[in-house]
């Protein structure tokens, strides 16, 4: 088994998504159902790298899977305190453990990863993040230098952020498991965004929005599917039918009429 640690302090920088100007229905204290919008928000920053989410794993798991494990995906714009822990066991085409990866022969590989993080000064789209993920993937077909990843992916994080428009405070944590399904990633490619697969799963969490126009909080179960489509993009599909375009670099969501 290979065992990588990192501990680091990294730029991280955020993009606005491209949210509607709707909220949450109802105000003051209490338990409001989360509109459209804002399970867009959440399921985005779950998704994308630049928001600590499972792109991060996949990137960091692609990468290994040609002998060079890698740091997360790494914007300019906020500091950063991090750590990564990975463990990784190497196997060739027949299902024998390996001391190492090996170029020649190595033909998969198990992953399990702890990556956790705060950020307090963020001057970006969230401007405070405690991240806290867990991924058990298995890659197989490296020699074909297509992976194909499937396994499961943990999010017990929290976000924080100040509207741009309105000012408000935004909060909202996370407790959920993602299933990631046949998930592609080129390993010959510039970048480790997947090409194809679906990741799906049930987000459970609070939250809560306070500003101007009063304050409510929330708690949510809703369910998602991931579907990714190239160009660095997924298309999401939430339980009412609604339809999204999240990127997997800044998290940034347009919506499908």
């Amino acid at each position: 088994m290979r065992v990588f640690q990192w501990m680091m302090i990294v730029a991280f920088g955020f993009v606005a998504l491209a949210c509607g100007g709707g909220g949450t229905s109802g105000s003051g204290d209490g338990t409001t159902e989360l509109s459209s919008e804002e399970q867009a928000e959440i399921v985005s920053a779950a998704l994308s790298a630049d928001q600590g989410g499972v792109a991060d794993d996949i990137a960091i798991v692609a990468e290994a899977a040609t002998g060079e494990p890698q740091d997360p995906v790494q914007s300019p714009n906020a500091v950063y305190n991090y750590s990564i822990s990975v463990n990784i066991d190497f196997y060739d085409a027949e299902d024998n453990l390996q001391p190492g990866y090996d170029a020649e022969t190595t033909d998969r590989i198990d992953y399990e990863s702890l990556i956790q993080g705060e950020i307090t000064e963020g001057e970006g789209y969230f401007t405070d993040l405690s991240i806290d993920n867990r991924s058990n993937f298995t890659v197989d077909e490296i020699l074909s230098r297509t992976a194909w990843i499937n396994g499961t992916h943990t999010n017990n994080s929290s976000y924080s952020r100040v509207t741009f428009v309105t000012e408000a405070e935004v909060h909202f944590e996370l407790d959920c498991e993602f299933i990631v399904t046949d998930v592609t990633v080129d390993l010959d490619a510039a970048d480790t965004f997947p090409e194809s697969g679906t990741i799906e799963g049930t987000l459970f969490g609070s939250y809560e929005r306070s500003g101007p126009f009063g304050r409510y909080t929330s708690t949510f179960s809703f369910h998602f599917i991931a579907t990714y489509v190239g160009d660095n993009t997924a298309e999401v599909e939430l339980d009412d039918g609604t339809i999204f375009i999240v990127q997997l670099a800044s998290g940034s969501v347009q919506f499908i009429e």
